[in-house]
């Protein structure tokens, strides 16, 4: 049973994790009936992981939009105080609904 490793999805348990010598005890932390990624898990592949990259993504798109926005409305020929007043609602919504 030395040889034996574990599929995606199994569950096994901490002493037979250590009787076959395998990485999966040292891959996962049991809380309980849970089980845990532990810090050797890579980050890319896990569900963080793919939230920090989603937030990345979305965070660039609005840091592009924040930075075409008064070059769109200037092109429209709004006046300073029309920019200003779009940039100042544009902030506020994402103080109130996104912070």
């Amino acid at each position: 049973m030395a040889d034996a490793v574990p599929q995606a999805g199994e569950v096994i348990e901490p002493a037979q994790a250590v009787e076959d010598g395998s990485q999966a005890a040292s891959a996962f932390v049991s809380v309980g009936d849970l089980w845990y990624p532990t810090i050797t898990d890579s980050l890319i592949r896990s569900r963080s992981g793919g939230l920090v990259a989603a937030l990345t993504f979305s965070t660039l798109a609005t840091g592009v939009i924040q930075i075409c926005l008064p070059l769109e409305l200037r092109q429209l020929q709004a006046t300073p105080n029309q920019i200003g007043l779009t940039l100042a609602m544009f902030g506020f919504g994402m103080f109130a609904f996104e912070w």
